[in-house]
């Protein structure tokens, strides 16, 4: 067990500030290091880094290994515990996903925050009751208690491995943004506050914030937990309950509470009592006064929540800085649906209108095309360009009704060699040419036919209205006779 060193101050503990007295004693102790700071400036951080700076390459060293340990230690655990975990309890996909993060930095936070709490309240340090006297025998150099070094060296390493997690392995959620530069700011005040021998203050604010990231990611678990195995547990909703409401009164009590009267007066006011020149003071003032700022934006989250669910807005418990991920995809449309594009005219009224081509009854056609089924011999399709109509092999509902046949002497089309085949019942319609346009346009007669005969324009379908094409020249094989029976349909 580490004893702590001779206090250099008071007798007792100095009594807790207010608010007011952290405001008029802080900012009085700033403006006047500022004013007796004559050589402010690049040159003192160079001259303080040489003098007071004590961090060797082999400490980086083994910092960066250990945070490169954790992250391999997350992915192991990850696939071999936290995930067979979710698999076995049947837990949603939703929550499945989300359970191996909580469960990975609520096992890190209760670990780490335990033994911070060892250190302040089962030792002989006096950091928690007395803040202030952290600086009383502060000196360049000094050595670093064993048990701390491996608390800043987990907690370092841990923060490190923290900021590629949340770039690469966390959710990416509304305050993420706001998390990375916490990571950031985290892991600067750890490394040089190790560096200047300011870690006494150090653990102090570790123990302050690991608290409420216990409670949050023990709720979190609870929350997934509830509902499974397509069940509702009331031991895990009431635990996660329970766990919001402690999470939300620790993190005003320990982070807007304690840790401004006690770190933020102790590092602004008693530090330049007892050290009036202490070097680098308002950087780690600065950083310290980011990391209350981020405190009181996630504050505003948790009073956003608390007021949703006193409106009723919110019933169930959910983490409000994470995106709305359970919105219903609209489904894809059918390759019969896309057919109907805004080329496509309405179909006309009659059994199988307004229907998908592919669950159209073939018996449906029964003045549009001429149904066959598919067996035998393929067939070219029909001379006069008409749509082919063909029947998919296999049962098919079929329409209510008397049956059409084909008449005898009506041409039935069939699909061509090596043309695709298409949903049953295309429709084809018999319409009349429009009259003759301008120079290049789609209407218009065709020359080498009848006036009395109308053409057959097809609509509808996959390839929309097809352009007139002009005659081929010498004489056409294969027209038919005015009044004949086409496969679409009898011409008027």
């Amino acid at each position: 067990m580490a004893a702590a060193g001779t206090a250099a101050g008071p007798a007792g503990p100095e009594p807790m500030p207010s608010y007011a007295q952290l405001v008029q004693r802080g900012w009085g102790s700033a403006l006047a290091a500022a004013r007796g700071c004559a050589d402010c400036g690049w040159g003192l951080a160079r001259r303080g880094l040489a003098e007071h700076a004590h961090l060797a390459p082999p400490e980086l060293l083994l910092l960066a290994l250990c945070a490169l340990g954790w992250t391999a230690l997350r992915s192991a655990a990850t696939s071999r515990l936290f995930r067979p975990l979710a698999k076995r309890c049947r837990l949603q996909p939703r929550d499945a996903a989300k359970m191996p993060e909580s469960a990975w930095k609520f096992l890190f936070y209760l670990g780490a925050w335990s033994y911070s709490t060892y250190l302040l309240f089962g030792t002989d340090y006096p950091f928690f009751h007395d803040p202030p006297s952290v600086f009383y025998d502060w000196k360049t150099g000094m050595a670093v208690p064993r048990d701390i070094a491996v608390a800043y060296l987990l907690q370092g390493s841990f923060y490190g491995h923290s900021i590629y997690a949340t770039l690469y392995l966390d959710a990416w959620r509304k305050d993420s943004v706001v998390m990375l530069i916490h990571h950031v700011v985290t892991l600067v005040l750890i490394i040089s506050s190790y560096a200047f021998r300011y870690h006494k203050v150090g653990i102090l604010v570790l123990f302050l914030h690991d608290i409420s990231d216990v409670q949050l990611e023990f709720t979190k678990l609870n929350v997934y937990f509830k509902s499974r195995g397509g069940s509702h547990h009331r031991l895990h909703a009431v635990a996660a309950d329970l766990g919001c409401l402690s999470f939300s009164l620790s993190w005003f009590w320990f982070r807007l509470y304690w840790f401004p009267l006690k770190v933020l007066y102790a590092t602004s006011y008693c530090s330049l009592r007892s050290v009036p020149d202490i070097p680098f003071y308002f950087f780690f003032n600065a950083l310290l006064l980011l990391l209350t700022l981020m405190n009181l934006y996630w504050f505003l989250y948790i009073v956003a929540f608390a007021a949703k669910v006193l409106t009723g807005q919110v019933r169930e418990l959910k983490d409000v800085r994470e995106y709305d991920t359970a919105e219903a995809l609209s489904p894809k449309p059918s390759k019969a649906e896309s057919f109907q594009g805004p080329r496509s005219r309405p179909q006309p009224a009659g059994p199988g209108a307004h229907q998908p081509l592919s669950t159209r009854p073939a018996a449906a056609c029964d003045e549009d095309a001429t149904a066959v089924p598919a067996s035998g011999p393929p067939r070219p399709s029909s001379p006069t360009g008409h749509a082919a109509a063909l029947v998919t092999p296999g049962p098919r509902p079929r329409a209510p009704g008397p049956r059409r046949r084909p008449t005898p002497g009506s041409r039935v089309s069939r699909r061509a060699p090596g043309r695709p085949q298409v949903p049953a019942c295309t429709p084809c319609h018999v319409a009349p040419v429009p009259p003759p346009g301008p120079p290049g346009g789609q209407g218009g007669p065709s020359e080498d036919a009848p006036g009395d005969y109308p053409a057959a324009v097809p609509y509808g379908g996959a390839g929309g209205r097809r352009k007139h094409r002009a005659p081929r020249p010498g004489p056409r094989r294969g027209r038919p006779a005015p009044g004949a029976r086409l496969s679409c349909g009898t011409v008027p």
